[in-house]
């Protein structure tokens, strides 16, 4: 099972990648959001896998960086431990007991979770992402 298969909204995503879900391992954490009212959990990150064919209007803008939105509610347990610098993490959303379990590792940092649903709120992309920053822009 995919982690697409576990979060919905994903249409979008099986849209863009087709069959192919994209791997979150080697993510950039723009934000972790806690919203302790709602008892929800907001993921802000950048992928590393992008589509085999960039969708047209990405395209035109010359994006090179896709960006997912997740939203985690209600949040059974989250435990965070460390704090790292560096915002390069490996990302699993996997399924555990009829629950989605979440976690997030990086040298000094983990984040474990279990939420009882997930929602894709949106996907994006942007030109010189995290992982592209180092390439001079007229070689995009």
């Amino acid at each position: 099972m995919s982690w697409v298969d576990l979060v919905d909204s994903t249409e979008g995503v099986r849209a863009i990648y087709g069959y192919h879900a994209p791997r979150l391992g080697g993510a950039w954490v723009d934000e972790i959001y806690l919203k302790y009212g709602r008892n929800s959990v907001d993921l802000r990150f950048d992928i590393t896998d992008l589509p085999a064919t960039m969708p047209k209007k990405w395209a035109q803008r010359g994006a090179d960086t896709v960006h997912l939105h997740i939203t985690f509610s209600d949040v059974e347990s989250l435990v965070i431990r460390g704090q790292s610098s560096r915002k390069v993490i490996d990302l699993g959303i996997d399924p555990l007991e009829g629950r989605i379990l979440v976690t997030a590792r990086s040298d000094h940092f983990e984040l474990d979770m279990r939420a009882e649903r997930a929602l894709l709120q949106r996907i994006t992309a942007h030109r010189g992402g995290p992982f592209n920053r180092k390439k001079p822009l007229r070689n995009r």
